[in-house]
């Protein structure tokens, strides 16, 4: 797996940033997100909040502790950061969360709620012993009996992953449309439609 992107060939979610100044930009490993659905730690820390200087900076920030992604503390500059990530930096006493404007990932100040977290239901499985469980759109999972379903919003509270409060998708609740030409949107859902196949609705 490539360690590094050119940045004028990067995923279209991000943005290109610095275009004169540094010709690479530090590309997420495994992790929660998905590669083209993420940012790297250092680039976050260096591209789009200005903290660090260099990648060598931002590696130093991580491994002194100055960085938690979703309440956990980061050290790798590669750990992939993600739609909704809730991110604290202690020596900045600042909390961001990680938005999508104008299609590209974005990172906005979080002021209440810090230790809340949007998650959205991505599908529903079986597990071995006919237990159900739902996948997150970050790749956490949580017990299916709780009234989820796919396409559902849940906030919960991070570090612990605990369910504070359950959002249905269901017409005329308020959504952020994730991709196409449209994505970073704000809105309101009209009308679902039903698919018939194998693929989610």
């Amino acid at each position: 797996m490539a360690k590094h992107y050119i940045r004028q060939t990067s995923p279209h979610r991000i943005p290109v940033l610095g275009r004169k100044s540094v010709k690479w930009l530090a590309a997420p490993g495994a992790g929660p997100h998905k590669k083209n659905e993420s940012v790297s730690a250092t680039s976050l820390l260096r591209d789009f909040l200005g903290i660090a200087k260099t990648a060598s900076e931002a590696e130093r920030i991580m491994s002194e502790g100055n960085f938690l992604g979703d309440g956990k503390k980061v050290t790798k500059g590669s750990f992939p950061v993600g739609f909704m990530d809730v991110v604290y930096l202690p020596l900045e006493k600042k909390h961001y969360v990680i938005t999508i404007k104008n299609g590209k990932f974005a990172c906005a100040p979080k002021t209440g709620e810090t230790d809340r977290k949007y998650c959205q239901v991505a599908k529903k499985h079986t597990m071995p012993g006919a237990k159900q469980v739902c996948t997150m759109h970050d790749g956490r999972t949580m017990p299916a009996d709780k009234g989820l379903a796919v396409g559902d919003t849940v906030v919960m509270e991070v570090p612990s992953g605990k369910l504070v409060r359950l959002l249905k998708r269901q017409e005329g609740a308020k959504c952020i449309i994730t991709s196409g030409k449209h994505a970073g949107t704000l809105a309101i859902v009209g009308k679902i439609l039903e698919r018939v196949g194998s693929m989610g609705n």
